[in-house]
């Protein structure tokens, strides 16, 4: 696959990509609890509760999906920059006291597929963006 052709269909890779980590189990909780992606969709803008913002970069993700063929090269920097500082942020969940349940607050025991196919796809708009940078430097 060519440059030109792998940047052009990578909006499209990145949402299946995304779309297929909402399937996936996301992680395992110290109690034995398994979310799965479409779970932590659902409920993660409650994040900000505590104070791990990871859940709103998909809004960015989508927006870097939308809008990648028509924006400038500082805007997909910009947003890419956004979408990996919060997409990090679901590491420190454990700092925070873990994730609230119904009877207490439990730490991440283990990120699983989900949660690295979910990462792969909020650090790819960054890569491709460097990846581009480095393509036309090369060539021009």
């Amino acid at each position: 696959m060519t440059a030109q052709r792998l940047l052009k269909f990578a909006p499209a890779l990145i949402s299946g990509a995304w779309l297929l980590s909402l399937g996936f189990p996301a992680f395992q909780l110290s109690n034995g609890e398994v979310w799965y992606g479409y779970q932590v969709l659902f409920i993660g803008w409650l994040g900000v509760v505590t104070l791990t913002l990871g859940w709103y970069a998909n809004p960015f993700v989508a927006s870097i999906v939308f809008w990648w063929p028509r924006s400038t090269s500082q805007t997909r920097l910009s947003l890419s920059l956004l979408v990996v500082v919060l997409s990090v942020t679901t590491v420190f969940v454990d700092m925070m006291g873990g994730i609230p349940s119904d009877d207490a607050r439990h730490p991440i025991q283990r990120f699983m597929a989900g949660y690295y196919v979910w990462q792969s796809c909020c650090i790819a708009p960054l890569v491709l963006w460097l990846w581009s940078l480095f393509r036309a430097k090369q060539l021009g």
